[in-house]
């Protein structure tokens, strides 16, 4: 499946080979960007609280739909199941990289994870979103008392492991407990009855 950039249909390898020759024949000096999207992939959010010395992992929520739905329009769990433990581990690693040095408070990292016909788990980085609350992700509310407030206290010049010491010494992430939170998206379909409720792409 392949997707055009700004325009709203898909494509199979045929449409895809007849959309570029017109394309090419309006604008030969323009690139054409073409999304190849991840099928069979399932899409996880991880949390981290940073003070461009440390990193700590605030929680790894796992979409419950398979990747591509829409963030805002997901279903998902936290802590994620299902996930190998090693899998966990890259996205851990990935996670500090990419937030190691760059960020000051809150950091969302979106990631999808494909498994191969040999059963190896493959982590894609989808993109990095640093966020000052109170527009931190979903993950922040199963434990607001502990990694909001750090997270506020780490966009204020304080250091994470003056703040959570344990968690850094032994690279812990923040725990729920004995709790799983779920979020579901609601849809306003009530307010506006003549819409046409359908599922889009999204």
């Amino acid at each position: 499946m392949f997707w055009a950039a700004g325009h709203g249909d898909r494509y199979d390898a045929e449409a895809v080979a007849q959309y570029m020759k017109q394309a090419v024949e309006y604008s030969q000096e323009r690139p054409v960007l073409v999304d190849h999207f991840l099928e069979d992939a399932i899409e996880v959010d991880v949390d981290a609280l940073c003070d461009s010395e440390d990193v700590l992992i605030a929680g790894i929520m796992q979409h419950i739909e398979e990747a591509g739905i829409h963030s805002g329009d997901s279903s998902c769990v936290l802590p994620a199941v299902g996930i190998r433990p090693q899998t966990l581990d890259v996205l851990r690693t990935y996670t500090r990289r990419l937030a190691w040095r760059e960020v000051i408070g809150l950091v969302n990292l979106q990631f999808a994870i494909q498994r191969d016909a040999e059963g190896k788990d493959h982590v894609f980085v989808i993109e990095v979103n640093p966020r000052r609350l109170p527009y931190g992700s979903v993950c922040l509310e199963g434990h607001w008392n502990s990694s909001g407030q750090d997270g506020c206290a780490a966009d204020d010049g304080r250091k994470l492991r003056d703040l959570l010491p344990e968690q850094l010494a032994f690279r812990k992430d923040l725990d729920t407990g004995t709790y799983y939170y779920v979020k579901s998206p609601v849809f306003p379909w009530s307010n506006s009855p003549e819409w046409i409720q359908y599922w889009g792409r999204r």
